[in-house]
């Protein structure tokens, strides 16, 4: 894998804005999403960051409806003033979640810088990923947990390491076993949690 870490200097792109895309399902959002993003607006000086919501992703079957998981994230980032669920409205959908689906947001937004939010887990598989210009023109916050290990690089994708010391451990499967054993989840939202309640979600089957 080609990697290079980035210090990120304000200065030299203080012509454009700069925006984190943190792409996942959210099968629920849960407080690991959020201090990875809070992370990345610190450490990469960030103007906002948009969560984009999976509609449909692959491999993954039994996924709660699209509308209830953008819900959820609207209501865990309402108290965030620089986080907002998806791209402001004009925006094109990267619904599929594809490099090509991404570039043609990046297209929509020449004046902004890009840079995707991402777990070490997910840094690990980039090798899978089709290395077009557009990945290779990406910079990529990678979070980890603190002190964890970095991942040797020969310089072809920029990354910027999040030692995170807060949700460490939290993951959706989790969120969703508690909730299933009718436990209070602590790495909820206290709206989330009240969201899920209401619409009866991750029950049991009877």
């Amino acid at each position: 894998m080609a990697l290079s870490r980035v210090e990120f200097n304000r200065s030299r792109f203080s012509s454009m804005s700069r925006v984190g895309l943190l792409t996942g399902t959210f099968d629920p959002v849960h407080l690991g999403h959020i201090a990875m993003a809070r992370a990345a607006i610190g450490a990469c000086e960030l103007d906002e960051v948009w969560f984009l919501v999976n509609p449909a992703p692959a491999h993954k079957t039994g996924v709660t409806a699209l509308v209830d998981r953008m819900a959820m994230v609207r209501l865990a980032v309402a108290g965030e003033p620089a986080m907002r669920e998806g791209a402001p409205d004009g925006a094109a959908d990267p619904a599929a979640h594809t490099m090509a689906e991404f570039g043609r947001l990046m297209a929509h937004y020449p004046d902004t810088e890009f840079v995707f939010i991402v777990g070490i887990d997910v840094l690990a598989t980039l090798d899978t990923w089709n290395y077009s210009e557009i990945v290779r023109s990406l910079s990529f916050a990678v979070a980890r947990r603190a002190g964890g290990p970095e991942i040797k690089s020969d310089g072809h994708l920029r990354v910027q390491w999040l030692d995170l010391a807060e949700h460490t451990e939290a993951s959706s499967r989790q969120v969703k076993a508690q909730l299933r054993a009718g436990e209070r989840p602590a790495e909820l939202d206290d709206g989330v949690f009240e969201y899920i309640q209401e619409r009866g979600l991750y029950r049991v089957a009877a």
